[in-house]
């Protein structure tokens, strides 16, 4: 399912708008002059709008319409674009700024890719992926809706290791079932394949790359043990939860995602 730009909004539309850095998907439930009030909840396989009530986590207040980038979702017979939610001008402030169309600037900010160290602490020893200039456009892809195995391969071709270690990894067999922590519960085990699984040795944080066997697609995401820092989701590891924005790791990692004989089957 696709995202769109909207003024409007009617009742039952099912929208994404920011909040404190993060995209949330809603339901409207009602429309004011001046704002519209909305349910939190999440788009089911069948693309069906279930609130989040089990969590008892549901915004049923008001969500102010002016100055809020708001998209709502489009063509409900695409069910795989659900998941992925592009920021379009790659800035963290909510503030109105000259219509743009969304996969254009998604486009240019994907092709710009690079492995890159963020410019502030506490990760700036670690690798991220992404468009260092539109960071929110292009990192947010790698736990979403991922990258095509041959964008990842050149952005690994084009790196350049300058040495500086983050932290300290330890890496698991790709049999092991530590892939669990970074699969959500709405999806299918089946559906990935594990490229490289690590985890810090000192901490509760765990880095994986797979395959989303679907798609092609390589996903890239981080876990946690116990409480997270960002928002996350549940997984099929009830002790782990797993995030799905921005990603970064140790410079080992990408060492290890490099080597991978799925990319030498690209380059032969």
């Amino acid at each position: 399912m696709d995202l769109q730009p909207t003024n409007t909004h009617r009742i039952g539309d099912i929208i994404a708008y920011r909040c404190r850095g993060e995209w949330t998907k809603a339901r409207v439930t009602k429309v004011n002059r001046a704002s519209i009030r909305i349910e939190d909840g999440e788009l089911s396989e069948s693309n069906t709008f279930v609130p989040n009530f089990i969590k008892n986590t549901t915004n049923k207040g008001f969500l102010q319409i002016k100055g809020r980038r708001i998209y709502k979702y489009v063509r409900p017979s695409l069910v795989s674009e659900v998941r992925d939610v592009v920021e379009v001008y790659g800035n963290e402030a909510d503030q109105v700024e000259p219509a743009a169309e969304p996969m254009e600037v998604e486009t240019a900010a994907v092709s710009n890719m690079s492995l890159h160290h963020p410019a502030k602490e506490p990760l700036k020893n670690a690798i991220r992926i992404g468009n260092y200039s539109r960071i929110l456009a292009s990192g947010r892809k790698a736990g979403c809706s991922g990258y095509t195995i041959e964008e990842v391969l050149r952005v690994l071709n084009d790196w350049h290791d300058d040495g500086v270690s983050y932290v300290d990894m330890h890496y698991s067999p790709l049999d092991s079932r530590k892939v669990l922590r970074f699969i959500k519960t709405k999806e299918n085990v089946e559906d990935f394949l594990p490229l490289v699984i690590g985890r810090e040795k000192e901490g509760t944080v765990a880095k994986c790359a797979m395959i989303h066997i679907p798609s092609q697609h390589v996903i890239l995401r981080t876990a946690t043990k116990g409480e997270p820092v960002r928002r996350a989701y549940d997984t099929h590891n009830e002790n782990w939860k797993v995030e799905t924005g921005l990603f970064t790791a140790d410079r080992t990692f990408w060492h290890k995602l490099n080597v991978h004989s799925i990319f030498s089957a690209v380059t032969n």
